[in-house]
């Protein structure tokens, strides 16, 4: 037992180096809870990397445009906000924050739509099953719909929507989504 204890603090340093290397980003965790408690910055950590859940992207594009997506021929858009819903059942946070990268390989739809359109807020519900088409059907109720985006591996008309910010906003909210905080 005391042969283990003594490894502990070679496998802190062994857990702490492979975590800040897999989220590839400083979240501030680590400089707090370092000093304090071990088990709660490895809790943490755990928790950021094997999040489950469903993402809403807001995003401003400027101008009406119309933009090639993946196979699709070009789709206008009307400027103005838009909503996109997706889903990430391992690894949440590392969904979000490649959609936030602008140096990635095009594979998503809207990681077409990313290249034009700024993100404005980004909001996150955690879960364990997969909801995205749940509060996409709930999104289409009240927004316009771009037809076939987002959605070829479901059966819904679409995963993005465009309307107010404030709307998206409230929407995302009465769903209890929170904001995300990078």
């Amino acid at each position: 037992m005391s042969t283990l204890l003594g490894a502990l603090p070679i496998l802190w340093i062994s857990f702490l180096a492979v975590a800040r290397e897999l989220i590839e980003i400083n979240c501030g965790v680590c400089d707090t809870i370092i000093e304090g408690n071990r088990i709660g910055l490895i809790r943490t950590y755990a928790h950021i990397l094997f999040m489950k859940g469903t993402y809403l992207i807001v995003m401003k594009l400027h101008k009406d445009m119309s933009i090639k997506v993946g196979k699709h021929d070009m789709i206008g858009f009307m400027k103005g906000y838009y909503a996109y819903v997706g889903s990430a059942l391992n690894g949440l946070e590392q969904r979000i924050q490649r959609h936030c990268r602008t140096d990635k390989k095009m594979h998503w739809h809207i990681d077409y739509l990313l290249m034009y359109a700024w993100v404005v807020e980004i909001f996150y519900k955690q879960n364990t099953r997969r909801e995205e088409c749940n509060i996409a059907r709930i999104f289409e109720r009240t927004f316009v719909s771009i037809p076939g985006f987002g959605c070829s591996d479901c059966s819904c008309r679409s995963h993005l929507f465009h309307g107010s910010l404030k709307k998206i906003s409230q929407l995302a909210s009465d769903l209890r989504m929170k904001t995300y905080l990078a």
